[in-house]
């Protein structure tokens, strides 16, 4: 990857230890005693140092694309296009002993998919991939296959994960997320860490969602269509959204056609998980998250969420407590 992260969080940790000392000068212009102001304990900074390190790797680990590979697709012409990664010779698939179906011969390396049912409807499946492009060019996108006859036959939709920004190429990110209401409406999450006209100085990070009302066919963005959404420079590394999981509230609880996700939202002094939702009605998920109380956790990560009965939310996750090295759900 080849954005400028410093090995030595400086320049975070000051802005951070600024804002929380709240400095301000009297009239004669002699800056106030520190022993006055809020102080920053060695906690605080103990904690912003462990967010901005997570925050780091798990860029590191979504990044697709660094700036190397695009400059080479900019200076390599004989670069194949996206239409000839489409017509690549491909091996043919061994005979399984199930009665297997291809749902997609790209070209491309797809992985880490997610699928669902629709529960109104069986014959109506989805299934969406991360696909790692051939060309840099194309940026990252997790396309949405459907079938609407058991999976007989599969087709694509014409529908792309893509920044809405005109100027944006997606370099990491993924995580494509499903989730059916009661309905057969279906929703879809994914997240984009996309670069502006090819400027690798600052990352864009959105957690976006779309839904559509015909088992996966088309789609449809609200005006921000986002679970959550930063930026990172090298100055600002203290918030990230990661591994979103989703569910509606199917119930007949007043509840009913509430979505929630719950994500892995590392921000300022506080590494653990949370819950963000969108209101049944509403257009727009609240922007903000919900924690686990307690502050004690040192390492958790790896949330799921379900709905029981009575439209009760319960939120698992992978914890430690105060470094015990006794991790546990």
């Amino acid at each position: 990857m080849n954005i400028q992260l410093p090995t030595v969080f400086v320049s975070a940790l000051t802005l951070f230890a600024t804002s929380l000392f709240a400095q301000s000068t009297t009239n004669d212009g002699i800056t106030r005693s520190l022993n006055n102001s809020v102080r920053v304990t060695p906690h605080q900074l103990t904690k912003a140092l462990e967010v901005q390190h997570t925050i780091k790797d798990l860029i590191q680990e979504k990044i697709h694309i660094t700036s190397d590979d695009i400059r080479k697709a900019l200076n390599n012409s004989s670069h194949p296009s996206p239409s000839d990664a489409m017509h690549a010779e491909k091996e043919a698939l061994p005979a399984g002993p199930f009665n297997e179906k291809v749902v997609s011969d790209d070209a491309a390396a797809e992985s880490e998919l997610h699928a669902a049912i629709n529960p109104t409807d069986s014959s109506n499946m989805v299934v969406s991939p991360i696909r790692s492009t051939q060309n840099p060019l194309e940026g990252l996108l997790c396309p949405i296959y459907y079938t609407k006859n058991f999976g007989k036959t599969w087709n694509k939709s014409t529908f792309q994960t893509k920044p809405k920004s005109p100027t944006a190429l997606t370099i990491g990110g993924g995580d494509p997320m499903f989730a059916f209401d009661a309905s057969g409406k279906l929703y879809i999450s994914w997240i984009n860490l996309y670069i502006e006209n090819f400027k690798f100085d600052t990352l864009y990070e959105e957690m976006s969602w779309a839904y559509s009302t015909d088992g996966g066919v088309t789609w449809k963005r609200e005006a921000q269509g986002i679970i959550g959404k930063t930026l990172v420079t090298s100055a600002n590394q203290t918030e990230f959204f990661d591994k979103q999981w989703m569910v509606v509230d199917q119930t007949n609880s007043q509840y009913k056609g509430n979505l929630y996700a719950g994500i892995f939202h590392p921000s300022a002094t506080d590494g653990r998980v949370g819950l963000r939702r969108k209101e049944a009605g509403a257009t727009e998920f609240i922007q903000s998250t919900v924690r686990p109380q307690g502050s004690e956790y040192t390492l958790n990560q790896f949330t799921s969420v379900d709905v029981d009965i009575q439209g009760g939310v319960h939120l698992t996750f992978f914890g430690d407590i105060n470094n015990a090295l006794a991790p546990a759900l």
